[in-house]
């Protein structure tokens, strides 16, 4: 950046559930080097604290009464219209002969008029929407035209894409009953209307939560999602301090709160609150007094001064029970152990408080979006139950205590608890470093500062398309017609080759696409798969493969010569059978098969067995930004999204190019003409490579649809799905997990260096020294090929080692007595790891091993990289140095909870609405839409 910061000003509408996912941002802001400055009302100034973010104060026209002091909503809004429109002009002004020009105004959604003010005075304008995207997208819809209110009948149900079924007990007050909530309404439409003017549009959510819906809006709007705006105390922990949101009406009882809490034992207390702008009626008051009784649990209560209405028997009752107070630091008691269950309005906020800490809800909604957010609590997310009201819409005692007893202690209470446990990770993931709500802050921040440098920034006008990063727009999954799409999925025919294409012939054919995977006569009767039919091509080499071949170059020609003739001939076989093909997915080592898609009128989708890292080397070497070999044997290359990187770093077709002539030109030639595919498919996931993918993606239409790895270890969507079903080597299972069972957990080292690699005697000698000096028991995979173990090595290892030929890895990964994983980093292998939570020593070979490495222990910190010596051996005693460090070494911790920090991610990736599973959706309806014109 240059020497001056960009300066944000941030308006929120003046109301505490308002003020702090605002002032939370701006305090993000200002933690990544922004002058952040939150311009707020007279009246509430003096309310807010926060060190690293300036305060400004403006008119609303009611400086010393506010919103109370106006004769109605209607006569607050429009004063704040008219007199915050001057007072934050002078403000912008002030700002500019101080020498602190304004660079944008970030503006609560609730304050429409901030927009005319950012661009009369010629500023970047960015709307901060404080509901959900989901309750955004009814306003949206209304705004198409495609919903009308209020409903015709008190049963219609509303049906909109990735939105259940919504009735109208689940929608915003706005909308249920819009003729109580004019004004709201009319702000809010008002600001729908005009959202395509806005440079930006944050909403304070995150991604995995409102996956589809996200997509959907971010095809109409420029969209980030920043949330959740909660203290950085309680998440990610990135900002020193962060304990509190900086901003309070009430004043907090925290003292004797927290005394009494740490009475309690875990998980064991009820927290009871409606929120800052609640009004709860006197018979609700009554009827939650006697529910928590019922419940005979202990409680907390916040009940605000002006809702005090407690019956005085139940007071009398209550003794040491429970305890009421006014206000309390909401966050604080949400994080102690004592609470077991949040009973909550459902406001977002606490909504978002409740996710991001993790703590099963009980709903009593209101009002506003509460209604909506209730329902998704239990119906989508699943972590809390929504209370029913009567007919006069009361909360009855003995529904609370139902909802009570459900959560904490009934049938669905520990599906409900880890579920909480999940969403909790999933937030605390979006806002940490590189999670997709940090990226996306980030995204603003360099975008802000470029279009300050000038040239860089033109304010659009009516337009549909986002100027960021334009995803393909979501679109609802429609019934498919009778006819299934019939897609031939094509592997160079190597074990990690066909692995990751076969999983994705099986997560096809699981949607309801004909799936079959072609492969040569050599390896077909290694394919067993119940969902994915197999059909045989040449490669000119039947009776034994690459083996056959007198070299590479002379196997790669032959396989394009004449498996570009026998796929012709399949695809024209199928077609007659009744079973014609709209798609062929192929490996992206086979170029050629472009060529056969064309010619025979058929869609064609790249598949790319690397990382999206690896593979954006290859793109910078074609747009010549790269030139290869390096000049130096120090040169270091730097590319955007990537660490630096040395030689020892790189691919090997890359490092030593000379070496590896074959592989690298067909990678360049694919790389050359990837534009002409009509998709790219990545097996990796967004959250692994979220710069590199968001890159590539504006060159082309990338699609990440990893971990290719079999269901039942990550997702469990799929039935059975335990192997990859293709095996060119027998495994020795029985007495891998035989002697496994006998191992504690995360004691023994699994050691495999995967289906392709051969290693040297030396380095075999050197690997069994080091397992033999780490003292600790391992399962080693020994392909006969490689046997060169020395003998008093295994006169040595009694019951301590077990050395086998081949085993399911990842059966072996999946043990509770597996607890560091040494590997070549091959990256079906490096997946697996990541995908299966198991620390990594990476001891590698060729091909994109290095630069997997370099990810493994620099970038995602799950392992540590060994180190070669001057003939590239790695020695006994750096090997052992490597497990210690992994296992119990200093980091040893740290590198453990990041590997269960990628698991789950992985895992929600492949998951139901994750973004793997999402484009796989994605690719499947647009296939059958091609199909059907």
């Amino acid at each position: 950046m240059d020497n001056q910061k960009s300066h944000v000003v941030v308006l929120p509408y003046p109301a505490q559930g308002h003020i702090n996912p605002l002032l939370q941002f701006a305090k993000r802001l200002a933690s990544k080097g922004v002058k952040a400055t939150l311009a707020t009302t007279y009246y509430t100034v003096d309310s807010i604290d926060s060190p690293t973010v300036g305060v400004e104060p403006i008119s609303d026209g009611f400086d010393e009464g506010g919103f109370k002091q106006a004769s109605s909503l209607d006569a607050y809004l429009e004063s704040f219209k008219t007199v915050g429109s001057r007072t934050l002009t002078e403000l912008i002004f002030k700002f500019k002969a101080s020498g602190s020009p304004v660079n944008c105004i970030v503006y609560d959604s609730m304050l429409p008029w901030t927009l005319d003010v950012a661009k009369d005075l010629g500023i970047n304008a960015a709307v901060f929407m404080t509901t959900s995207a989901s309750v955004c997208s009814m306003y949206w819809q209304i705004d198409l035209g495609l919903l009308s209110f209020p409903l015709k009948q008190q049963t219609e149900i509303v049906s909109l894409p990735g939105l259940p079924p919504l009735g109208r007990c689940d929608l915003p007050s706005f909308l249920a009953e819009p003729a109580s909530q004019t004004a709201y309404l009319e702000v809010i439409m008002e600001k729908f209307q005009s959202l395509d003017e806005d440079d930006w549009v944050f909403c304070n959510s995150f991604e995995d939560l409102e996956i589809e819906l996200v997509k959907a809006m971010r095809g109409k709007w420029p969209l980030l999602t920043v949330g959740p705006m909660v203290p950085s105390a309680y998440l990610d922990q990135q900002i020193d301090g962060d304990r509190a949101y900086g901003a309070s009406l009430w004043k907090p009882e925290s003292s004797q709160c927290f005394t009494w809490l740490d009475t309690k034992p875990p998980g064991s207390v009820i927290y009871v609150s409606f929120g800052s702008m609640g009004n709860i009626s006197a018979e609700q008051v009554e009827e939650i007094a006697w529910g928590l009784k019922a419940s005979n649990r202990p409680f907390l209560w916040v009940v605000k001064e002006s809702e005090n209405k407690l019956p005085i028997e139940f007071l009398n009752s209550v003794g040491e029970t429970g305890i009421v107070v006014s206000w309390c630091n909401q966050l604080e008691v949400l994080a102690h152990q004592a609470i077991g269950c949040f009973v909550t309005h459902c406001g977002w906020n606490s909504t978002l408080e409740g996710l991001g800490l993790g703590v099963p809800m009980v709903c009593v909604t209101q009002r506003s979006d509460q209604p909506m957010n209730a329902k998704f609590v239990e119906d989508v997310w699943k972590v809390g139950v929504r209370s029913k009201e009567d007919e006069v819409g009361i909360v009855k005692r003995e529904e609370l205590d139902r909802c009570i007893r459900e959560v904490m202690d009934g049938e669905s209470g520990e599906e409900i608890k880890r579920n909480a446990n999940k969403w909790r990770e999933l937030a605390k993931s979006a806002v940490s470093v590189s999670g997709t709500s940090d990226m996306n802050i980030n995204e603003f921040v360099v975008k802000l500062q470029e279009g300050k440098k000038g040239g860089f920034f033109t304010r659009k006008k009516n337009t549909n398309q986002s100027c960021h990063e334009p995803p393909p727009q979501q679109k609802q999954i429609k019934e498919m017609d009778n006819q299934k799409s019939h897609v031939v999925v094509l592997p160079f025919p190597a074990q990690g080759h066909i692995n990751p294409l076969l999983q994705f012939a099986k997560r096809l054919a699981s949607k309801g696409v004909k799936a079959t995977l072609a492969t040569t006569y050599y390896t077909v009767d290694s394919i067993d798969s119940p969902t994915v039919g197999v059909e045989p091509i040449s490669d000119g080499f039947d009776e034994g493969g690459f083996k056959q071949a007198s070299s590479l170059d002379a196997y790669l020609d032959s396989f394009k010569t004449v498996g570009s003739r026998t796929l012709t001939e399949l695809i024209f076989k199928l077609e007659a059978s009744g079973s014609p093909v709209n798609c062929i997915v192929y490996d992206s080592m086979l170029s050629w098969t472009l060529d056969v898609a064309r010619d025979s009128g058929i869609n064609a989708a790249v598949f790319l067995t690397t990382s999206a890292s690896v593979c954006s080397m290859y793109w910078q070497i074609d747009l010549g930004l790269l030139s290869f070999p390096l000049k130096q044997q120090a040169e270091t290359v730097s590319l955007p999204g990537l660490p630096p990187l040395g030689r020892c770093d790189l691919p090997s077709f890359l490092a030593e190019p000379a070496s590896q002539t074959a592989n690298l030109e067909v990678m360049m030639e694919k790389f050359h003409i990837l534009n002409e595919d009509d998709w790219v498919f990545c097996n990796s996931f967004e959250d692994l490579e979220i710069e590199l993918v968001k890159a590539m993606r504006g060159k082309w239409p990338l699609l990440t649809v990893g971990p290719m790895v079999p269901s039942a270890y990550l997702d469990q969507q799929m039935d059975g799905d335990r192997a990859y079903g293709a095996s060119l080597w027998k495994p020795k299972s029985s007495q891998c997990f035989t002697w496994l069972d006998t191992k504690p957990p995360g004691s023994v080292i699994y050691v495999s260096f995967g289906s392709m690699g051969s290693i040297s005697a030396e380095q075999v000698e050197e690997i069994a020294w080091g397992l033999k000096a780490s003292n600790r028991p391992f399962l080693w995979v020994v392909k006969e090929s490689e046997n060169k173990l020395p003998i008093e090595f295994l006169n040595s290892v009694g019951e301590t080692g077990i050395v086998v030929s081949w085993c399911n890895q990842l059966e072996v990964l999946a043990h509770q007595a597996i607890g560091c994983f040494v590997t070549h980093c091959g990256w079906n292998s490096t997946l697996e790891g990541l995908g299966l939570g198991v620390p990594m020593v990476c001891v590698t070979q060729r091909s994109d091993q290095p630069m997997n490495a370099k990810f493994v222990e620099d970038l995602w910190k799950v392992g540590v990289r060994s180190k070669k010596d001057e003939v590239g051996i790695v020695k006994r005693e750096e090997l052992d140095r490597c497990i210690r460090e992994v296992m119990d070494g200093e980091n040893a911790e740290e590198i453990k909870r990041n590997a269960n920090k990628w698991r789950e991610l992985a895992k929600s990736a492949v998951s139901a609405g994750g973004t793997s599973d999402m484009n796989i959706n994605e690719f499947v309806l647009k296939l059958q839409e091609r199909k059907k014109g």
